[in-house]
Parts: structure tokens; C-alpha cells; sequence
């Protein structure tokens, strides 16, 4: 008896269906049909194939409500239950310029998973997204569990990270318009052996070409280019667009005959003014002119004409032919090219008898001429012929033009080994002739010589028409030299200065550039240069000498150590005699060696010290920390101590915060003999006693309150109290599509969550935040905190407005934020654009990168100490953190 089952299964929410179906002797019975819960039913199926002793195998896929779906195989063979679960994992993208923020998705069932990056960061998502900082090559791992079944999926070298060095690109101006369209093309980064294809037949091997785009269409053009000894292309899909516009063009009623020949030109578009060149001496400033072309010949037509007073030509060459009764002519097709070149000639008007006369010094009398010219040069092709008797020439000088094939050669791996490519056409015969003895067919040969010299290179093209052309170059191969360079001093505190001496060679280079492994070059021959950040810097010297190169890398030669910026905090900030404040060192990334010194003679070196100030006065409280390299930095605060009986006046105001202009009421606390009133935005202090006064302008302001009396006088200075915001920060303005944004100041209790943006089409995006303590994007929901310290992704729909309320009475003191090394997502509070310099000054930055969502592009990064850029306290940023650090703004 033979067994054969087949399973179907279908799925109704969370009940799956199964029929089993048996064939017995040819006859087919249905076993069963069941509807139950879904591993029940699994088992329950496997049961019946251990009743009929057959094997079943049955797969499940059970949704768990608000859970993915979970795939599980199991199968029943010989009184044996088993089960398996496919994983496995892709990415997008795979390679790219650093930072490359891949997307992993996983395939399979819900189970634990654990990724190894290749970086030396790890996640337990289940579809994290990774960014990778540094080029290289890295290798992914991801571990997973279900039960007490485990595994692992391995994919070496799967992210590729380029080296931004090497990073070529180019872009266009004007991308689009209507055609004749002008267009700037430029390169960015410095590479070599330029080739622009504009993707309308034309090329060009200049840099920065300009091209015209003349017919309407989609271009995609193409730069091949070489770089740090590779060649490779970049072609941009689509990239120039050209519409039709109004075109101006025009016609001819009759292109050719036999002289005298009449025709009539049509013009067609909005042109203003007309000059016709009919290309007989003749000219006609008509719309719509009537010529009459004498004599046979080839006539080129131009028509120069304007639109709002701007002038275009348009020409026609060799548009009006026409011959006499009877004389011959010809064309041909191919007129220009690399050798050999294959071109065929028609006759027009074919005599009684006729020679064709090619202009190498050969002829042929074959009806249709088709000559293979094998040597550069421009040739006269004529056209000898009789006709009852009477014979003639037809010549055209520079009928031909033929371009010898160039040989191109490129150093390879080593000094001995040279790539060789040609111009020559596609699809022939090539024979190399290295100069050594040794040869080779292929269109583009790598050669290696054995010992140095110079070698005479020779190529045979042979051609498909019958002639063979020849080229010849000539390249050097010199032997190896020692090339060397020394540097002193090798370490030292950022900024630090290093001079650098080279050993030159026998020969004298005709180039040398240096790289100091910070981004910075020289062509100096003995250059002095200054490390601004802290850092291990392998510095390279290349030396170029006539048909080849020279270079030296020294890995990890230079090592600056960063400078600690010491920050440190007081508690309280002031006091009255005797006051004790405790001090504690908030200074991150350096070694834990410290001094303090109170400003009274006291000093510590404890990260948290107490220290208690028996008299009055203004002491100068200072840290000092040292990091590696024997780098040490120092910081400084005032710390104001008071006598008892000195504390008796305050200044007041209300209210603190608003939109400038902002006016507020002063009220001074006490009784002094005298008194003045700063209001710390330059306008003239007041005797006033209880002042009322207008901030006309945007700002953060600390007023001042001046006080003498038979004690004598002092200062009480209010840091920080008054805010007046310009009225736009009243208004978020939100741009179609993703924006990158965070509100300027503390938001009134209550408007102060993300519920604020309930309102906005998000076109179902959530909002999202960066943690990067963790690496990874955190989803925001209503009840999420909206402070000047978060900077907040959100898409929406449309361009929409957002009032925000700010808080009549904000915070006091400061705002801290811990910072990662690495990318950080953060913002800042503020009443104006602030330069990067005055809120990450205590911070170790080296990038900022903004988001303009009205281009859905980011702006090109500020680096640190270049540019004047200001930062909106409206706008999110990418912060790049070389070490970690706290973030200590005042809270506003």
C-alpha cells in the first residue's frame, strides 16, 4: 500500500484551516477538515500522520494579533517531529560616503536578535538603522534565538564605506529651462583624464565645460575621470532637462534641383527681426523671403534673429544643393574620424564614365566608393568624370578628416607596470608592440617591465575596410629611488607645528604634494604646518617626476593631543561670609588629574570639593586639568561672598519674558541713599526707584542694580532675567515634506509636549528624535517633552503655521545636555542667531549639519573655526562630537 498526502492550509484571522488529502491504491479520500487553534491544529495534523504511519509536512503562519507574522516549518517522518526557521537579512544602502546610515530588515519570525555592526556597536532591534562614520569595509553579524533554537547569519565585508578623499562628483547650472539651454558644468574634487559625454553626441575634455543643449529631451550625462590611480565614471539619470519652449525655426519650399533654382523660407516661433545669409553673397531681412540661387553649389543658410531683443542664429549647413544639368556630384559619411577610417562615398547624377580620387594618391573607378584611410591628415576627395566627351572634377577640399589613434598611459600598482588604453574605435583589431618584445591584442593592456629605461610603444589598428593605422608613444621606466622625510616635533598640545623636511631623490621632481592627514595639503618643498585638533595623523609626500610618481606614507607619525577644556559647577554661586560652596568638576574626556585653586590661597585636587569662604569679597575660583600629553587647560569663576549686613536690596521686574518690543515694570526691594538702574541693553541707566522700561529689541538681558548707602555701594546684578524674543519666534513655520525643528525658548506648561503638532496632516509619519547614547531613532508621542533641548523630525503634508506659547515665568539657572561622541541631534535656546562659537564653545565639535526643508537638502556642514554661519534657535542640527561632553546653556 502506498501513502501519498498533500496539506493545504488557509488562514482566517487567527484560526488556520487544513486539508489533508490521502492517496490510497489511486483512490483519494479526504481525511479530515479542521478549523482550530493554529499549533493545536499543527499538532493536531501531525497526529494524524503518526495514525497513518506517513510522513507530513505542514507549514504555519499565525498572526498574534498586533504581532508580525510568525513562520514555523515542522514536519513528521518516521516517528520524528522537527521544525526550522528561516532567517536571514538585507540592507540599504550598501555603500556609499561616510556617514552611510544603512537600514537593516530581517526575514523570518518574530525571535531574539542581536546585530554586530562590524563597528564595534551592537543592537537587539529587529530592523535597526546604522550609521557608519569611517570608510572601510565591515562585516555583519546578526545572532538570533527562538526557544532553545539559535544561530547565526554572517555577511563579510556586506557595508562599504568610501573613502571621502577619494569622492568625485560634478553639478550642473541651469539643470532645466528650454532649449537653445547654456549649461555650467563643474567638478568637485581633483581628478584626472576628464571626459564629459553630455548624452547628446557631443563630448568635451575640459574641466569645467559649458555646453548648449539644442533639441528638447531628458540628458543624462556621463564624467569618466581617474583618480588616486583608478578610473572611474559618474552619470546622473535624467539630470539636464530641456523643454521645447517656443522654438524658432525654418524651412525651405525647395532644398535642391538644377541651377537656376527658386525656393521660398518660412519662419516658424515667436522671432521679432530677421537677417537671412542665403550662402551666395546675398542677404534679406524679410520674415518670409523668395531667393533665387544662380549657379550649383553647396548653400549653408543662416537666420539670425531676436526675441525681445536678445539675438540667436540658426544655421543650416550645405541646406540648399543644387548642380547644374549635368554635373555630378557626390556625398559621404563618414567625414570625420580616428584611423582607419571607413568611408563611404554615393555619386549624384552618375556620368557616362567616372574615377573616384580619394586624396592619399589613390583612385578607383567602382561606382560607389568605400576607402579605408589609414593615416591622420585632411583630404581633398574628388570626383573625375566625362560626359559625351566632355570631362571634369569635382573636388572638395578637406573633404576628410582623420585623426591619428592616441595612445593613453596610466602608472599602475607599481613603477614598472603601465595601463595603456586607445581612442581608437570599438569592435577592431589592436596589436601592441611594447617596446620589450613582448605584445598583446587586447583594446586595453596592463604591461610590466622587467627593467627600467625608456620603450618606444607602437600600435597597429587594423580596420574593417582594409587599411591598417599606426601610433607611437613613448614611456619611462625609471628604477626605484629612496624617497624619504623627516618631522620634528612628532607630538605635542593642539594647535601644534610640525616641520617637515624631504630627502629628494637622485632626479629632481618636476611636482611634489604633501597630505598631513587632517585634510590639509602643501607643495612646499619643506613645509611648516600647524594641527588645530587632536588627533593620530599619517602624513604621505608624493613626488612627480617626468612619465611617472613617487610616493611615502608614514602611518600614524604625528600624534596632537586635545586640550582639556576644564568646566566646572558652583553651589550655590554666591554667598554671605562665611559661605561654603562645593565645587564640582563637570570636565569630560581627559585624565582624571586636576588642581583648584579658590582664590583665597585655598587649593584641592578632589573631583567634588567643599570649600568654605570666611570673609567677603570677589574671589577668582580656577581649575586646571590635564589630559594626555602633559595638555592641561584652565577655567576661571568669579565667586561673589557677602557681608550679612551688606544683603538687604533687590531689584524686581515684571513681566521677565515676551515679544520685543517688551516693557517692563521695576521695583527696587530696600532703602538705599542711592540708586541707580542698569537695564543691560546700552540705553542710559535711570535713578528711578521703581522704573518702568521698553526692551525695543530681541535679546537676553541682565539688568543691574547700582545701591549706596552709609555702608557704602554694590552691585546686584540679575543674569539672565529678562527675555524678549523677536515676534517670528512666536510661529513655527512648517514646510512641505521633513523638517528638522525646536522651539527657542521654555514653553508655557501645557503647549509644552508634542500634542502641540496634533493638529498638523503628517500624512501618517510619526515624529521622531535621535538618541545617541543608544544609536538609534526614537518615535515621539504626544506626551513626549518639547524643550529648547530637542530637536524634533516631523513630515508634513502641506506648509502649515504653528503658534507657540511662551512661558510668562521660565526657568532659572542653567539647561544640560549629556553629548555622545559622535553624531547628536540637539538645538539650543536662544532670542537671536547665534554664531556655533558662543553655545558649543566648552564642547570638542568638529561639524554642524542643517536641514533646509524647503529643498528637502541638507546645507553644506560648518566646521568648526571656518565661516561665519549664524544657527536658528528654531532649527534642529547634527552635532558631530570628537569626544563626549555636556552641553550647559542658560535656561531661557
Amino acid at each position: 500500500m502506498v501513502l501519498n498526502s498533500k496539506l493545504a492550509i488557509i488562514k482566517e484571522q487567527n484560526q488556520v484551516h487544513f486539508f489533508l488529502s490521502a492517496s490510497i491504491s489511486d483512490q483519494e479520500n479526504m481525511i479530515g477538515t479542521t478549523g482550530l487553534n493554529t499549533h493545536r491544529s499543527l499538532l493536531g495534523f501531525l497526529l494524524v500522520g503518526m495514525i497513518l504511519g506517513s510522513s507530513i509536512i505542514c507549514s504555519v503562519t499565525a498572526d498574534n494579533q498586533n504581532q508580525e507574522n510568525e513562520s514555523v516549518m515542522a514536519q513528521y517522518e518516521n516517528g520524528t517531529m522537527t521544525s526550522e526557521w528561516a532567517v536571514d537579512f538585507s540592507a540599504t544602502p550598501l555603500e556609499g560616503y561616510p556617514p552611510v546610515c544603512a537600514k537593516f530588515t530581517v526575514s523570518g519570525p518574530l525571535a531574539d536578535y542581536l546585530w554586530d555592526f562590524g563597528d564595534g556597536t551592537t543592537s537587539n532591534s529587529r530592523s535597526p538603522v546604522h550609521c557608519y562614520q569611517k570608510s572601510g569595509s565591515y562585516w555583519v553579524k546578526l545572532k538570533y534565538s527562538i526557544g532553545q533554537k539559535s544561530g547565526e547569519v554572517n555577511k563579510e565585508d556586506y557595508i562599504k564605506v568610501k573613502d571621502p578623499a577619494n569622492l568625485v562628483d560634478y553639478s550642473a547650472d541651469p539643470v532645466n529651462g528650454t532649449v537653445p539651454l547654456n549649461v555650467q558644468f563643474t567638478i568637485a574634487g581633483n581628478p584626472t583624464n576628464i571626459l564629459w559625454n553630455f548624452d547628446d553626441g557631443q563630448e568635451s575634455s575640459d574641466s569645467n565645460p559649458q555646453h548648449q543643449y539644442q533639441h528638447p529631451g531628458f540628458y543624462s550625462p556621463t564624467l569618466t575621470y581617474c583618480a588616486q590611480g583608478n578610473c572611474d565614471k559618474i552619470s546622473k539619470y535624467n539630470y539636464i532637462q530641456v523643454s521645447q519652449g517656443e522654438e524658432v525655426n525654418f524651412t525651405a519650399e525647395k532644398l535642391e534641383g538644377v541651377a537656376p533654382l527658386s525656393t521660398k523660407f518660412s519662419v516658424t516661433g515667436p522671432a521679432e527681426t530677421f537677417s537671412w545669409d542665403f550662402g551666395d553673397g546675398t542677404t534679406s531681412y524679410e520674415k518670409d523671403p523668395n531667393h533665387y540661387y544662380e549657379k550649383p553649389g553647396n548653400y549653408m543658410v543662416t537666420l539670425t534673429y531676436s526675441i525681445e531683443e536678445a539675438s540667436y542664429t540658426l544655421t543650416r549647413p550645405d541646406y540648399i544643393h543644387t548642380t547644374s544639368k549635368y554635373a555630378p556630384d557626390f556625398n559621404g559619411s563618414p567625414r570625420r574620424g580616428i584611423a582607419p577610417l571607413c568611408v563611404d562615398l554615393d555619386m549624384i547624377n552618375q556620368p557616362q564614365s567616372w574615377t573616384w580620387m580619394f586624396g592619399d594618391n589613390t583612385t578607383s573607378p567602382e561606382s560607389h566608393g568605400s576607402h579605408c584611410y589609414g593615416f591622420s591628415g585632411s583630404y581633398d576627395v574628388g570626383l573625375h568624370y566625362c560626359y559625351n566627351g566632355y570631362c571634369s572634377d569635382v573636388v572638395k577640399p578637406g573633404f576628410v578628416t582623420v585623426d591619428s589613434p592616441k595612445i593613453f598611459a596610466e602608472r599602475g600598482d607599481d613603477e614598472a607596470t603601465i595601463k595603456f588604453r586607445t581612442d581608437a574605435g570599438e569592435g577592431l583589431r589592436y596589436i601592441w608592440d611594447f617596446g620589450d618584445s613582448a605584445t598583446s591584442e587586447s583594446a586595453g593592456p596592463t604591461h610590466r617591465y622587467e627593467k627600467p629605461g625608456d620603450y618606444n610603444v607602437t600600435l597597429s589598428v587594423l580596420g574593417t575596410c582594409g587599411c591598417t593605422a599606426k601610433s607611437s608613444a613613448k614611456v619611462s621606466v625609471n628604477p626605484k629611488q629612496v624617497l624619504d622625510f623627516t618631522a620634528t616635533p612628532l607630538e605635542g598640545c593642539a594647535p601644534h607645528s610640525v616641520q617637515f623636511s624631504t630627502a629628494p631623490p637622485a632626479s629632481l621632481a618636476e611636482k611634489q604634494k604633501w597630505d598631513f592627514g587632517d585634510g590639509e595639503k602643501s607643495t612646499d618643498n619643506n613645509p611648516f604646518h600647524s594641527y588645530q585638533f587632536a588627533g593620530t595623523y599619517s602624513v604621505t609626500l608624493v613626488k612627480e617626476y617626468p612619465g611617472h610618481q613617487e610616493n611615502i606614507t608614514k602611518p600614524d607619525l604625528i600624534h596632537i593631543f586635545d586640550v582639556p577644556h576644564p568646566s566646572f559647577s558652583m553651589n550655590p554661586t554666591t554667598g554671605v561670609a562665611p559661605a561654603t560652596i562645593t565645587f564640582t568638576d563637570t570636565t569630560t574626556g581627559y585624565e582624571s588629574k586636576r588642581s583648584w585653586d579658590f582664590g583665597d590661597g585655598v587649593t584641592g585636587t578632589d573631583t567634588r570639593m567643599e570649600h568654605q569662604y570666611t570673609e567677603e569679597g570677589t574671589f577668582n575660583a580656577s581649575l586646571t586639568v590635564w589630559g594626555q600629553g602633559d595638555c592641561h587647560g584652565t577655567t576661571t569663576k568669579e565667586v561673589q561672598i557677602s557681608n550679612p549686613k551688606e544683603v538687604k536690596y533687590d531689584l524686581s521686574g515684571l513681566p521677565r519674558r515676551g515679544v520685543a518690543p517688551l516693557s517692563t515694570s521695576f521695583k527696587i526691594t530696600g532703602s538705599p541713599y542711592q540708586w541707580s538702574i542698569d537695564f543691560g541693553d546700552g540705553s542710559q541707566p535711570t535713578s528711578e526707584q521703581n522704573p518702568f522700561h521698553t526692551y525695543t529689541t530681541s535679546g537676553v538681558y541682565s539688568p543691574k542694580l547700582h545701591v549706596c548707602d552709609a555702608d557704602g555701594c554694590q552691585d546686584i546684578i540679575k543674569s539672565g532675567y529678562i527675555v524678549a524674543i523677536p515676534s517670528s519666534y512666536q510661529t513655527i513655520t512648517l514646510s512641505k515634506g521633513w523638517n528638522l525643528i525646536s522651539t527657542p525658548v521654555t514653553l508655557e506648561p501645557g503647549q509644552d509636549t508634542i500634542s502641540l503638532f496634533s493638529g498638523v496632516d503628517t500624512a501618517s509619519h510619526s515624529l521622531y528624535s535621535w538618541d545617541s547614547t543608544t544609536g538609534q531613532w526614537k518615535r515621539l508621542t504626544k506626551d513626549s517633552d518639547l524643550d529648547p533641548l530637542t530637536a524634533v523630525w516631523i513630515y508634513v503634508a502641506k506648509p502649515v503655521d504653528i503658534s507657540l506659547q511662551v512661558a510668562t515665568s521660565g526657568p532659572e539657572g542653567n539647561l544640560t545636555r549629556s553629548l555622545s561622541a559622535g553624531w547628536n541631534l540637539i538645538s539650543f535656546p536662544g532670542a537671536n542667531a547665534t554664531a556655533p562659537e558662543e553655545v558649543f564653545d566648552d564642547l570638542q565639535w568638529s561639524y554642524i549639519l542643517g536641514f533646509n526643508a524647503q529643498s528637502q537638502q541638507y546645507y553644506p556642514p560648518i566646521q568648526k573655526g571656518n565661516g561665519e554661519q549664524l544657527l536658528d534657535p528654531k532649527q534642529g542640527y547634527w552635532l558631530y562630537m570628537e569626544k563626549p561632553g555636556t552641553l550647559v546653556v542658560p535656561a531661557i
